[in-house]
């Protein structure tokens, strides 16, 4: 029998105990309920000796886990008081100067704890996130410190200190280095924008990929119009031609080592005026990829500038005619092309009759005028390849390619008669001209240009000496 239950049964019953079948049934089962607690007390001591031990070597492996991090942890309690500091790399002497037990703002060294207290508020309250960085001042140098929370429980909450100064230094030089490259980006766009020339950046397939505020106001677009737009939209259709053979020629002299070109290209822009550009192409090599850069001026006066200067070299003020020496080297290009190609030739010198009296009697103002009238009906009886040139004074010479003589006499004759026949106003007085025509036909075009002058110089002559207003040949 158990030893509890015979003391119990003794305080009941003494030293003599009932006898009865029911009696020893009952305290056979009441010992058995006995044992079967001291067996499972047995089993429990056992098991909480097994959990204790499992339970401090959890905490001694935590412990050790701690110890070996390279950071400052603190506990908190509740009340914010200081459970417990480790300290593992020198920041927790930086940090705290004060005991475990005390509230952390009294032993916390750094100016804003209540900046940081709001914010460990925030976090129990899950209003804040779970880092928090500030800085500290030590001896005059700045340290960057980042604390991280985790709530373990209701009340305990864990911070981990950690050192960052590195980490935030290498930060804020990468921050300002992208920010001064953005700056000179910024500086550079601002001087591409700035430049009076045109500047376009395409790819190797001639895709815009930027252009500057001069290409767009003469483009009359907006710069995110051309997105993925060929630079030779721009041109007209009958200029892409010639300009795509300038760029992949450009590109196959690349690889020889020529790095820019330049050619002169009309610009016809949507809903702008069409230029004249002075384009230059040139490459250059941006994050491992070639691009090409093309630049282009406005050069529309200039090439205006250029055609007047050469008209003024080339042309008759008065007459708007090829002046002697133009006339001379168009009419030499197209003898020798009729002798090439054994077609006729016709040339011929006019003179217009007494034009001295002209000038002596009306001035010579009025001579002026009747220069011009000769020379506009005349050119309205010609043909656009035929070169009328003033030879000098009142001398025009008329050189006629693919002409043969029988035609040459035709257009002669109308010049006569239709000189004839004008009546020039010139202040208040009435002026008629005749004129005298010396013609000369190379079949074959076999006489060079000097000579055919000399034979037309000498028919016109015989013209003047046969009552003028005709034609000798």
């Amino acid at each position: 029998m158990h030893r509890l239950l015979k003391r119990q049964l003794k305080k009941v019953y003494g030293d003599t105990l009932p006898t009865s079948p029911e009696f020893d049934r009952l305290m056979s089962l009441v010992d058995q309920g006995y044992q079967d607690f001291d067996h499972d007390i047995s089993l429990l001591g056992r098991s909480l000796d097994v959990s204790s031990d499992e339970l401090n070597r959890i905490n001694a492996n935590l412990n050790s886990l701690l110890n070996a991090l390279p950071d400052t942890c603190i506990w908190l309690d509740a009340d914010n008081r200081v459970r417990e500091i480790r300290g593992a790399d020198g920041l927790d002497e930086v940090l705290f100067h004060g005991e475990p037990g005390q509230p952390l703002c009294e032993v916390f060294s750094i100016k804003r704890c209540e900046e940081f207290m709001q914010h460990l508020q925030g976090v129990r309250a899950g209003t804040k996130p779970d880092s928090y960085d500030f800085e500290v001042n030590v001896g005059g140098d700045a340290i960057y410190v980042e604390a991280r929370f985790t709530q373990l429980g209701k009340s305990l909450m864990l911070i981990i200190f950690r050192d960052v100064t590195i980490r935030t230094l290498v930060e804020n030089l990468r921050t300002q280095a992208l920010e001064e490259s953005r700056l000179h980006q910024r500086q550079l766009q601002d001087l591409i924008n700035s430049a009076p020339i045109g500047i376009v950046i395409t790819n190797l397939d001639n895709d815009i990929l930027m252009l500057n505020q001069y290409a767009v106001t003469k483009f009359n677009i907006s710069a995110n119009e051309v997105t993925n737009t060929r630079f030779e939209h721009m041109l007209p259709d009958t200029k892409r031609e010639a300009y795509q053979a300038f760029l992949k020629d450009f590109l196959a002299r690349k690889q020889e080592g020529i790095s820019d070109a330049r050619i002169d290209i009309v610009i016809t822009p949507e809903n702008a005026d069409h230029f004249v550009a002075e384009l230059r192409l040139s490459t250059l090599s941006l994050d491992g990829e070639t691009i090409i850069t093309q630049t282009f001026l406005d050069i529309s006066e200039r090439k205006e500038f250029e055609r007047k200067l050469k008209q003024l070299a080339q042309t008759d003020p008065l007459t708007g005619c090829h002046n002697r020496r133009h006339y001379s080297e168009m009419a030499e290009k197209q003898l020798i092309l009729c002798r090439s190609q054994k077609q006729a030739f016709s040339l011929m010198l006019m003179d217009l009759d007494k034009f001295k009296n002209i000038n002596d009697t009306y001035g010579h103002g009025a001579g002026d005028e009747v220069l011009k009238v000769f020379a506009s009906v005349t050119r309205g009886l010609i043909r656009e390849g035929d070169i009328l040139g003033r030879y000098g004074g009142e001398e025009f010479i008329l050189a006629l390619p693919n002409t043969p003589k029988a035609v040459a006499q035709k257009i002669a004759q109308r010049i006569c008669d239709q000189i004839s026949l004008q009546q020039i106003e010139d202040s208040g007085n009435t002026i008629t001209v005749t004129a005298s025509i010396g013609l000369v036909s190379s079949p074959k075009s076999n006489m060079d240009l000097e000579s055919m002058t000399k034979i037309a110089d000498d028919l016109l002559y015989e013209a003047k000496a046969n009552g003028r207003n005709r034609v000798e040949s």
